[in-house]
């Protein structure tokens, strides 16, 4: 039994990793904009509730390697398995938090709310906004 779990285990990891180091292809590719950056971001996040939806109904499509051996996998594995996949999602938000409020700025700044952004940019976000010819230009 412990053979067949560390094997599970590792199948998922693989999968995974994979889809991690694809984004981490993705967004530390010479000339990437952060609007690239921020959108390849947004999506491995929303993937992330798909995967984790997904995995929990025993539904390996996304996983390769871990579908290659399914049959034998645990209720308590894919709990542990949805569970990191929900942690993970977590820390993506956590750390990219600041990237996603300054590319939301840079799109439209009259969206945006001064008091949402970095202390060290808000007279400048609140001075920006009320540039008359820049709310023509975005309007």
């Amino acid at each position: 039994m412990k053979a067949e779990t560390v094997k599970h285990d590792c199948a998922y990891l693989t999968d995974i990793f994979d889809k991690c180091n694809s984004l981490i292809v993705q967004i530390q590719r010479d000339n990437v904009s952060f609007i690239k950056a921020r959108n390849a971001v947004t999506s491995f996040v929303a993937k992330l509730d798909l995967f984790h939806r997904n995995i929990r109904r025993r539904e390996f499509y996304q996983f390769p390697s871990l579908n290659n051996i399914a049959e034998d996998v645990t209720d308590d594995q894919l709990l542990i398995y949805s569970a990191h996949i929900h942690t993970l999602q977590d820390d993506m938000k956590i750390r990219f938090a600041e990237l996603m409020i300054l590319l939301r700025w840079l799109t439209d700044p009259f969206i945006s709310r001064a008091e949402e952004m970095d202390i060290r940019l808000q007279e400048e976000m609140i001075e920006l906004q009320n540039v008359t010819a820049m709310k023509i230009r975005f309007s």
